[in-house]
């Protein structure tokens, strides 16, 4: 019988999206990743498959749950202006409430591995597209 996974996934991709986006993909070890999200080796390439497609799922996962909030805003409609407006509020207020000044997890990967991985550019830039 297969053990039962110990840790939500939401959770392990919390985790291993923070530390990818202190760090960057190519300067984050697989060993901060096992540390950080309380898995296991074997576990971590299971459940992901590796490093890198465990990163894809971070960018999956912090389009979702911080991206999703300008959607929100860009669908009420009105004038652009004050759309504008509302979303960099938000934005900022966000950053300002924050020690962790990190900037986009999604510009981040496309310049820090964008131009040497085109599948994690185009996943980057497919996240953003709806903007």
């Amino acid at each position: 019988m297969a053990r039962p996974i110990k840790y939500a996934i939401d959770h392990v991709l919390e985790k291993a999206a923070l530390t990818f986006w202190q760090h960057g993909y190519q300067a984050t070890s697989l060993e901060q990743l096992i540390t950080e999200t309380g898995l296991g080796k074997s576990s971590l390439y299971n459940l992901f498959g590796g490093k890198r497609a465990l990163y894809i799922q971070c960018l999956l996962f912090y389009a979702k749950h911080e991206v999703a909030g300008a959607f929100v805003i860009l669908e009420q409609g009105g004038l652009p202006s004050v759309l504008v407006r509302q979303l960099l509020n938000t934005v900022l207020g966000r950053i300002s409430s924050s020690n962790n000044r990190l900037g986009c997890l999604l510009c981040n990967s496309a310049l820090d591995i964008g131009a040497s991985d085109l599948e994690i550019a185009s996943q980057a830039r497919a996240c953003l597209d709806p903007l």
